[in-house]
């Protein structure tokens, strides 16, 4: 009696959380996510073709940038891809890219394209360092838009393709710095620059990518207790245990009793929804995403005593902000950077001083950013101050390990 009063009182609170999350505009059933537009119009369908004759091209990418034959290797790697690039641009130039997923797979669904795209994004702009090289500004620029048209193509309603998104864009602006302060002296380079800037995509919308999330739990939910699917296989493939005495036990016990499933599905739309509540709808408006982040990673979905599911079913938010701070500081710092170097190409120097504010947008975000200054190398974290990148010495074999090798880029 006291369970089926339990199962009433959870289903009720969970069809209040989705009556309340579709209000967002949140998905909340597979039939509820973007569908695909008409052929001609769909981008993915000549991007899954290009993945498929990439995965044919049996050439490995250069690694190590310490290689002394490493021009005339990637040279022929951009090469023997070309067919695979022109593809590529041609998706690019598409408005509408959705890869049709069956999203009623939940958590089990996979994202292959993604890393793929990201490949595609690096070749677009090592095409486009080459042309620069040869003076071609105008196709330099055209394989940097083809790199940020993918940024854009990749984003649908889930954490993955936000990330994605934002990682193809920071590589294209690097590219993009590393180019102005080596062409900022030609006229043509820096009018096409200024146009490049000036036609920045709207930042991703992280309220949008948590349509996935909470599918994610809804279908998780029935699955298991539908039985299709074990709760092993999706709380820890191959490592979960029946001891009760560690957390991911306890959890594959009590998953099996309706009302705690449903409690826990029911904790995590509430956070879900407050998550949604709480970020901005501006996504310009940094400074308040960061701070309602914070405060959503402190919640603890978990009130039954059997393992704390924020890694399972729950992104950690703030990190998905401060990703976004660091795209949105980025493509500041490279207008500001552009009118810099310009100065310097025309004056011999660089000016006495920067307004940080331009650069940095609100002056609250100013501590937020410097690690993109240093990251970059683009600004002096402290002074403000251009500062040229210094590259990283060759690996050697004692002292440098992981990160410290440079790689393709």
């Amino acid at each position: 009696m006291l369970e089926r009063a339990s199962v009433g009182s959870a289903e009720r609170a969970i069809r209040s959380e989705l009556k309340k999350l579709r209000s967002f505009g949140i998905a909340t059933t597979p039939d509820e996510m973007p569908k695909p537009g008409p052929d001609s119009q769909n981008a993915a369908l000549i991007y899954q073709t290009a993945i498929r004759l990439k995965a044919a091209i049996k050439f490995p990418r250069p690694m190590l940038i310490s290689d002394s034959h490493l021009q005339a290797k990637l040279d022929a790697y951009v090469k023997s891809n070309q067919p695979v690039m022109d593809l590529v641009r041609k998706a690019s130039a598409l408005p509408d890219c959705n890869f049709n997923r069956d999203w009623s797979l939940g958590p089990r669904l996979a994202h292959f394209e993604f890393p793929a795209l990201r490949e595609f994004t690096k070749l677009a702009v090592l095409i486009a360092e080459r042309e620069a090289h040869a003076g071609r500004f105008g196709e330099a620029f055209a394989w940097l838009e083809v790199g940020r048209k993918i940024s854009v193509h990749v984003r649908e309603p889930s954490l993955i393709a936000y990330s994605a998104s934002i990682s193809c864009e920071l590589t294209v602006l690097r590219e993009l710095q590393r180019e102005i302060r080596e062409y900022c002296s030609y006229p043509q380079f820096v009018k096409l620059s200024r146009q490049f800037c000036e036609t920045f995509p709207a930042l991703p919308y992280l309220r949008n990518a948590l349509s996935e999330g909470v599918l994610s739990v809804r279908i998780a939910m029935a699955d298991i207790g539908s039985g299709r699917v074990k709760a092993e296989e999706i709380i820890d493939p191959g490592h979960s245990s029946e001891d009760l005495t560690t957390p991911d036990g306890r959890l594959l016990f009590a998953l099996r009793v309706p009302s705690v499933r449903l409690r826990l599905e029911q904790n995590h739309l509430t956070t879900y929804r407050r998550a949604v509540e709480a970020i901005p709808a501006d996504p310009k408006d940094l400074l308040t995403t960061i701070k309602a982040t914070q405060a959503l990673d402190e919640i603890k979905p978990d009130r039954f005593g059997v393992g704390d599911l924020a890694g399972i079913f729950l992104p950690w938010f703030e990190p998905s902000a401060r990703s976004l701070v660091s795209l949105a500081a980025t493509r500041n710092l490279t207008r500001q950077g552009l009118d810099v170097y310009v100065i310097k190409a025309k004056t011999g120097s660089f000016p006495k001083e920067i307004d940080k504010t331009r650069a940095l947008g609100d002056g609250p975000l100013y501590r937020e950013v410097t690690d993109v200054q240093t990251r970059f190398g683009w600004l002096h974290p402290l002074q403000l101050r251009p500062q040229y990148h210094r590259r990283r010495r060759p690996p050697t074999a004692i002292g440098n390990q992981g990160r410290s090798a440079q790689t393709f880029r």
